[in-house]
């Protein structure tokens, strides 16, 4: 028998399928002003075989009374729990074999409520009390005994009792109340089959607005007192929701549709079954927001509503299969709000510019082994980023129309079950007749992209792959030339008699293709969607003349593929600089791309140049930009948009010391902080950005101010942001005594701000400096989870002495924090890339100053 259950039970941090829930019934007692909570549960299961226990998850739970039933002739038994596994899993002994049968598990217990944005958690807002559930992932065996796991999806009836003054929300409508003296319970209504992760519970006063125009029910809630503007995601909910549902053609599979904005929530959103959550900061725009920001919201609302349909109804089989729950909903978000909301200009928010600095040789696979929450906690966005990108360059390959009929017949398929990643594979395989799983598998379980050579060789074009091993960073063991990807190229031959398109699998280390007759140019990533980079040799390739019939989208790709080439070493910063320059000086050129180009700047200032060389690289822009005939100072034109508008004062301000962007921004600046300018959300941040970059300590203390004063968490999110960015002498001892201040409270602060100072090399060594004596008050302040992140506050370093002194920082905890190590790995590749890039580039970009 005890051999028999090993067996059973091969992988240890699984529960295995001797043991089936059914369903699931949840009684929770809860107050939000008080730290612990009761409840009691009522599972229903079938176990297929004889056992001595079951195994169930539990973490932090105390588990005073648990009984088992057998259904058919009644009999029951006490059980008793064992210390929770590594992996959180308890088994439940019984005092005699259990046979095989229909059973009932009831269990009544008592757990903590958490302080962090996880599992059933608590936090205030004034004299207002909340508990909020968030059980992704793996959290909700801290808020109830439970089949934690994907694969197990069952119906939950779930009852929470309150002090009467409480409203409670869950994924389904409430059935009936019941008060009782002081308490009232509240009783919902049985969910659909849904695993745990999507269950939720919300607890206290909210707002509530009805959102118009749902097929279904549909709320949106804030809570009490929240001086939101949600107008304009209540008004688009319902047009996001209609094209949704409209491409997969399945009905919506919950009893409601609501929405609730938190401002302390760990996430963006999160897709509970019939009760999304989302955060406030990132939701929330006033009117004179005039859409910018908007793109990123309707995305993250397009996201979690997708869910209902791709990782709700249809779910990974376990979490190895991450991706396909997360990327298929970032690549329909998107997909949909380009289309639906064009205004946005999201088209050139290409999918895999995300991706691409986080996918370095020490990243491991997005499809990767994964048994416990730090697993989870270690994938980061790339789970996101790089499959959504994926995803898009295989449907580009299979064509859209094809590529959508399989997703609707496989969401009619699954529904309601689980599926693994050969259940995918082989369905779209059969659904579209193209082999896709060697493309498939070469991207998720290979670590970072290949680059693709185009080289012409007489009349041929040879095509060769290798690993984009940044080679200026990259020694023998971060280079793997076996690494093959089955990449799908869609080629562009300019040539004197027009435009040829060409598709080309390669599947190999090399291949050969004819050229057209009169080939004078080749472009690599038609369409913009490729998730690799190029280089082409032997081909005139510089010339306007070719690239004015590019895309918006692909001259956007071009320029971030130069900018890409430039950091692994194999083009030098000036000729991808005098690219950007030429393009800027095209009237035909669209502003979305100008802004986006103005944007790049902004970052390369820093990223490309060595501070010794800043001074001249600033009078050449200066030179290039603000003395030529063409005006970019945009930011005085309102008739322009806001992305073009912020991003040339922020760069024209920041980087040029431009005194007529400085003089607008010290205009504009007292209205700001007394929260009564009329400029968009988005220019107001960036004279922020410029007050901040040029001011001083006085300056400072204006911001630490408004921020102190301020009943707005837009602008207090601004400043907090932005004071990170003052550089005169101690400003980093300044900035960082008041995130560690009783200033910025729990659920203000946050781990990645203290990477803003570090943008700016002058402030680098102070910031070392300054968490050498500090590291336990910055350890003291994040989540445990958010940990093993803190190390990429100094991605942006270019110094080999900064990175020694990085190391040394954290090193005493490598051990102590799970995932740091890699954490920092992936750290020291970047700043050593940087630096050694930075010297790569010195001798001839100092040459293209000297010639101006």
């Amino acid at each position: 028998m005890v051999m028999f259950i090993s067996m059973a039970y091969s992988k240890d941090y699984r529960l295995g399928k001797i043991v089936q829930p059914i369903k699931q019934s949840i009684s929770l007692r809860l107050d939000p002003q008080k730290d612990n909570f009761s409840g009691a549960t009522r599972i229903e299961l079938q176990i297929k075989q004889a056992i001595d226990g079951i195994r169930i998850h539990a973490k932090n739970i105390n588990m005073s009374k648990i009984t088992i039933i057998d259904l058919i002739n009644g009999a029951s038994m006490m059980l008793t729990p064992s210390q929770p596994s590594e992996y959180d899993i308890v088994t439940l002994q019984a005092p005699k074999t259990i046979v095989k049968g229909r059973y009932k598990l009831f269990i009544e217990y008592v757990a903590k409520v958490s302080t962090e944005p996880e599992g059933l958690y608590k936090f205030s807002e004034g004299k207002e009390h909340y508990l909020v559930t968030q059980l992704q992932a793996m959290k909700a065996r801290t808020v109830f005994p439970s089949f934690d796991e994907p694969s197990f999806k069952i119906p939950f009836k779930v009852d929470i009792t309150v002090p009467s003054e409480y409203q409670v929300l869950g994924n389904t409508p409430i059935e009936n109340d019941m008060t009782q003296g002081l308490y009232t319970t509240h009783y919902f209504r049985q969910t659909a089959p849904i695993n745990t992760d999507v269950l939720a519970i919300a607890v206290g006063r909210f707002t509530a607005r009805t959102i118009e125009g749902m097929p279904i029910s549909s709320t949106l809630y804030t809570t009490k007192g929240q001086q939101l503007d949600v107008d304009i995601i209540r008004r688009d909910i319902p047009t996001i929701f209609k094209h949704i549902q409209a491409y997969f053609t399945v009905a919506y599979p919950y009893q409601k549709l609501d929405f609730l904005v938190l401002p302390v929530y760990s996430g963006a959103g999160m897709e509970n079954a019939g009760l999304i959550t989302l955060h406030q900061e990132l939701v929330a725009f006033p009117k004179n927001n005039n859409g910018l920001g908007s793109y990123e919201s309707h995305k993250l609302i397009a996201h979690e509503i997708i869910h209902m349909w791709f990782g709700n109804l249809v779910t990974m089989a376990w979490w190895d299969d991450l991706w396909l729950n997360e990327s298929f909903s970032e690549w329909l978000a998107r997909k949909v709000v380009n289309r639906q909301f064009p205004q946005f200009n999201g088209e050139l928010n290409l999918p895999q510019l995300d991706a691409f600095w986080d996918d370095t040789p020490s990243t491991p696979a997005i499809k990767r082994t994964m048994k416990s929450v730090d697993d989870y906690n270690a994938i980061g966005q790339i789970v996101y980023t790089k499959g959504h990108a994926i995803i898009s360059m295989i449907e580009k390959h299979v064509g859209e129309r094809a590529f959508q009929l399989a997703i609707v017949d496989y969401i009619k398929k699954f529904s309601g079950k689980n599926v693994s990643f050969s259940d995918f594979i082989e369905h779209m395989e059969k659904h579209t007749d193209t082999t896709l799983y060697p493309i498939f598998n070469s991207f998720l379980t290979n670590p970072q992209y290949p680059l693709v050579t185009l080289r012409k060789i007489k009349q041929k074009l040879r095509i060769s792959q290798q690993p984009f091993s940044d080679t200026t960073a990259c020694d023998k063991s971060c280079s793997n030339e076996e690494l093959i990807w089955h990449v799908p190229l869609r080629l562009k031959f300019f040539t004197h008699q027009g435009i040829v398109h060409k598709e080309f699998l390669l599947e190999s280390n090399s291949a050969e293709l004819s050229l057209p007759k009169g080939t004078y140019a080749v472009f690599a990533d038609g369409g913009a969607l490729g998730y690799f980079r190029y280089q082409v040799k032997g081909v005139e390739n510089n010339s306007m003349d070719w690239m004015r019939h590019l895309s918006r989208q692909e001259k956007r790709s071009l320029l971030a593929n130069n900018n890409d080439l430039v950091k692994g070493g194999y083009l030098k910063y000036a000729d991808a600089l005098v690219l950007q320059l030429t393009l800027l000086k095209d009237p035909s050129l669209s502003t979305e791309l100008a802004a986006n180009i103005f944007n790049d700047l902004d970052s390369d200032f820093y990223d490309f140049v060595p501070l010794t060389l800043q001074g001249s690289y600033r009078d050449y822009l200066t030179n290039a930009l603000l003395r030529s005939t063409e005006d970019v100072r945009w930011f005085n034109k309102t008739n322009e948009s806001d992305k073009l508008r912020g991003n040339s004062l922020s760069f024209l301000g920041t980087k040029l010391l431009d005194k007529e962007a400085i003089n607008f921004s010290i205009a504009h600046f007292q209205a700001i902080i007394n929260n009564e300018s009329s400029l968009s959300e988005f220019m107001k941040s960036m004279v922020l950005k410029v007050i901040a970059s040029n001011g001083n300590k006085k300056d400072f203390e204006r911001f630490k101010r408004a921020y102190k004063t301020s009943d707005s968490a837009l602008l207090k999110n601004s400043l907090i942001r932005y004071m990170g960015y003052f550089s005169y002498q101690n400003s980093v001892t300044d900035y960082y005594d008041f995130l560690f201040s009783k200033d910025v409270n729990t659920t203000e602060f946050k781990g990645f701000y203290l990477q803003y100072p570090i943008y700016n090399p002058k402030n680098r060594f102070d910031a070392i400096r300054y968490l050498e004596n500090n590291l336990s008050q910055l350890f003291s302040r994040v989540a445990e989870d958010d940990k093993q992140w803190q190390p990429y506050s100094f991605a942006t370093g270019c110094s080999t002495a900064l990175r020694q002194k990085l190391n040394k920082l954290y090193r005493p905890y490598l051990k102590e924090i799970k995932g740091l190590k890699d954490k920092l790995a992936n750290v020291n590749y970047m700043i050593s890339n940087c630096e050694n890039m930075q010297k790569d580039n010195f001798s001839h970009l100092k040459h293209l100053l000297q010639t101006q």
